[in-house]
């Protein structure tokens, strides 16, 4: 039997804001990084209740499941 470990802590931060649709729009597609270091990053906006379906970041998904608890705990 395989026993997989991991000793790595985060802090995990949640910022709500309200963006206007006209801003999101400018984000969107949006062209990012470094490009001196051959970094080629796209922004995609998703909502957040689509996110588990938009990416495999483990980092990304354990906060999502966190906010989602919280939600139904009434916490946030």
């Amino acid at each position: 039997m395989w026993w997989i470990g991991c000793d790595e802590f985060m802090k995990v931060f949640a910022y709500r804001h309200r963006i206007d649709k006209g801003t999101l729009n400018e984000w969107r597609g949006k062209l990012t990084g470094l490009r001196e270091h051959g970094e080629r990053i796209t922004l995609k906006v998703v909502r957040l209740c689509d996110l588990w379906r938009e990416t495999v970041d483990a980092k990304a998904l354990c906060a999502v499941a966190l906010w989602d608890g919280l939600k139904r705990e009434g916490r946030v």
